[in-house]
């Protein structure tokens, strides 16, 4: 067998550097940083929006959706003064 050329130090300093991040890495950083502004931004309104949403389409209901939201709101109320 005919033995692999030798190069020189020179040589290896010109290829190109290796990208070492994760390809999941720019994901994963989205995820840290809406996560952040949600907790940052809104506090105890993350854990009120399944309520206010739930009221939102309560309150559609022509005739009674205004009367049928009103536990829905009042769990809002309590969980985001």
């Amino acid at each position: 067998m005919i033995p692999a050329p030798a190069f020189p130090e020179s040589c290896t300093a010109m290829t190109p550097p290796v990208n070492r991040l994760s390809p999941f890495a720019p994901r994963r950083s989205a995820w840290v940083l809406l996560l952040a502004g949600l907790v940052g931004l809104s506090g105890c309104g993350v854990l009120a929006a399944p309520c206010r949403l739930a009221s939102t389409v309560i309150k559609m209901v022509p005739v009674v959706g205004h009367a049928a939201a009103l536990p829905t709101d009042a769990c809002a109320a309590v969980i985001d003064p």
